[in-house]
């Protein structure tokens, strides 16, 4: 009977892992982490991953997580240093996580209010403005666009929410960079 856990393929059978090994949750295994490195070394050579860095980098971090959960902290930074080399050399961006809006506003650690714009508060023009918004490792906004309002509107809460900077977040201690939206209300 196969363990329980992540099943990672390999070119190598391993032998199966003693029950007073596994995991209680069955979400790793010693098994589980020897099928890794296997990958790694064997399927994802680091020296011939030329066109899949990105996996590369997922499989070191993925390990060092492995590691991080049998609490060996020296091996899993080992491996969290070795996929930032690895991201770095060869321009690996960072993975992206979606998140809901109001998660992403909760995240705000400085808001700048959009400026009404003169035409459209002269005209009467009001309404809500939904801005999908992406935000980089480091907290800053990398990038932002409109993707619903009257047509008056957009640009300033494009403008604003530019000027916003928000906590980091992270995911298996690497950070990540959020996309989600922050709705506008502009009346009058």
């Amino acid at each position: 009977m196969p363990s329980p856990g992540v099943k990672l393929s390999s070119n190598r059978p391993s032998e199966p892992l003693p029950r007073h090994e596994r995991t209680v949750e069955g979400e790793y295994s010693r098994e589980n982490l020897r099928s890794a490195k296997e990958v790694l070394h064997e399927e994802l050579s680091i020296d011939e991953a030329a066109s899949n860095y990105q996996g590369v980098v997922s499989t070191l971090s993925n390990i060092g997580g492995v590691y991080r959960k049998f609490g060996d902290e020296t091996k899993a930074r080992e491996y969290r240093a070795q996929a930032e080399k690895v991201r770095a050399e060869h321009n690996v961006p960072l993975p992206s996580q979606r998140v809901s809006g109001g998660v992403l506003d909760g995240k705000a650690k400085h808001r700048e209010k959009p400026m009404y714009p003169l035409g459209a508060g002269r005209a009467g023009i009001q309404g809500a403005v939904v801005v999908e918004v992406t935000v980089a490792g480091d907290g800053k906004v990398e990038a932002a666009r409109a993707i619903s309002g009257p047509s008056e509107l957009p640009q300033a809460a494009v403008d604003a929410v530019k000027q916003w900077t928000f906590e980091q977040t992270f995911l298996d201690g690497e950070p990540v960079r959020i996309i989600g939206t922050i709705t506008f209300t502009f009346s009058r």
